[in-house]
């Protein structure tokens, strides 16, 4: 849903930007994999970091798009207070650093690292309030 949010407001492309999203949805693809192996050997420490990596990996990608096309009036068609940008900045770098945290949380109890991931839930409710 945040794709396309994003390629909502974009209005033109660039090589730069055909990379950034052709990498962001390799990582899509990718996701399976990670999720198969959750559903089978989800008390694995290796496993819950690959998973939770993954999931790093992908988001920072789709930040990345964002970031970039926000920089780039010609390719997007944004208007926003810099409030507000400055708010989806922070909320582009929740996600992934939850997952990073639970990779050294894994390292720990695995359980716990697992169950970091309803800060998901959490941070995404404050932060959408905070950007209302």
């Amino acid at each position: 849903m945040a794709h396309h949010s994003i390629f909502d407001v974009i209005k033109d492309h660039d090589r730069v930007l055909m990379w950034l999203n052709s990498l962001f949805l390799m990582c899509v693809a990718f996701l399976p994999f990670p999720t198969a192996l959750m559903g089978e050997y989800g008390d694995q420490q290796l496993v819950v970091v690959i998973y939770a990596g993954s999931l790093a990996v992908t988001r920072l990608l789709l930040s990345w798009v964002w970031w970039y096309v926000s920089d780039k009036p010609h390719l997007a068609d944004i208007d926003m207070d810099p409030s507000t940008m400055r708010a989806f900045g922070i909320r582009a770098w929740a996600i992934p650093l939850i997952f990073l945290v639970s990779i050294a949380i894994s390292f720990f109890s695995v359980t716990a690292a697992v169950y970091s991931w309803l800060l998901l839930v959490i941070a995404d409710f404050v932060l959408l309030r905070v950007l209302r």
